[in-house]
């Protein structure tokens, strides 16, 4: 939270109500990647570039399940994902011009990965994407800059929650799964599991509440 907001005056019994800064990502299990790789990269490639991931719902790592005869799925997500990044960025929304700090930070971390992991990317700085064997989530650079890392054991997710963690995409191909899943990593953070192609839309509850009951002061009546 912002030093500033803190000082701002207000009445004595008023009430703070703050969003943010969170953290968002996507889970995606072997077989969904197998069926529907082309149509979840495209689907993702909207989610990244809405906001050019500086809202709280974008994702900012997508992790991948991986088995032991899996690569050529992943390898061919990679190259989808690609295609659909440069497919949204030229025909539905415009990347803007960045800084020359965002730029010179993008052009960082594409030289860094490309020694130790795989990197997709515009000529320019419209979009990146970058592979590794990684564990975890990568630190965010924002700007449509995508990181794409694997898992083996779906347990191994559960390390990564917190109470920092807002939208986790969940592309599980069972939904008895998905509903366990979602409820055991979420009670340990995260506030919601949006479909992927979904994340950057606003929905209620938002941040695990429903704003409206914070705005609205309950009086009971007693007749």
């Amino acid at each position: 939270m912002h030093l500033r907001f803190l000082t701002l005056k207000k009445k004595f019994y008023s009430e703070d109500i703050v969003f943010g800064p969170k953290y968002s990502y996507v889970i995606i299990d072997s077989k969904s990647l197998n069926q529907n790789a082309e149509q979840l990269s495209q689907k993702l490639a909207l989610d990244v570039s809405v906001f050019d991931q500086f809202a709280c719902n974008s994702p900012h790592t997508i992790l991948l399940e991986k088995t032991e005869n899996n690569e050529q799925d992943i390898k061919e997500f990679l190259e989808s994902l690609g295609n659909s990044m440069n497919t949204v960025n030229r025909l539905i929304i415009p990347k803007q011009n960045v800084s020359q700090q965002k730029a010179m930070d993008i052009h960082s971390l594409r030289a860094e990965y490309d020694f130790k992991g795989e990197v997709i990317s515009s000529e320019n700085t419209d979009w990146t994407i970058i592979f590794s064997e990684e564990d975890g989530l990568a630190e965010p650079c924002f700007s449509r800059v995508v990181f794409v890392r694997t898992f083996k054991n779906i347990k191994d997710l559960e390390k990564l929650q917190n109470r920092k963690i807002q939208s986790i995409g969940l592309e599980i191909s069972d939904i008895s799964k998905k509903i366990e899943i979602a409820n055991k990593i979420t009670s340990l953070g995260g506030d919601r599991c949006p479909r992927i192609g979904m994340m950057s839309l606003y929905s209620s509850p938002w941040d695990g509440m429903f704003t409206i009951d914070r705005l609205v002061r309950w009086i009971p009546l007693d007749i």
